[in-house]
């Protein structure tokens, strides 16, 4: 008899979502309201969970923030070198 491989589930219950951003439930209580101010996607309300796709996508667009605002900083500071006093 052949086994079949695991689906990865497309929607995570609420109660699985600290779990899957490698965060403890205590955690994600105290920062709901500073996460829903970086477009952290909604649950999807006939599924009554996150869909994954879309928790990705905002993962990757708050990394792709941080190094544009790493970047401007870096180039902020590359003149700082040609300050004589």
């Amino acid at each position: 008899m052949k086994s079949v491989p695991a689906i990865p589930p497309r929607i995570i219950r609420p109660g699985e979502l600290p779990q899957y951003l490698r965060r403890s439930k205590t955690w994600f209580s105290r920062n709901q309201d500073q996460l829903a101010g970086t477009g952290f996607p909604k649950q999807v309300p006939v599924l009554g969970g996150y869909d994954v796709r879309e928790l990705d996508a905002w993962v990757d667009a708050l990394k792709k923030t941080a190094n544009e605002s790493a970047k401007a900083a870096n180039e902020d500071w590359s003149g700082a070198a040609d300050i004589r006093i």
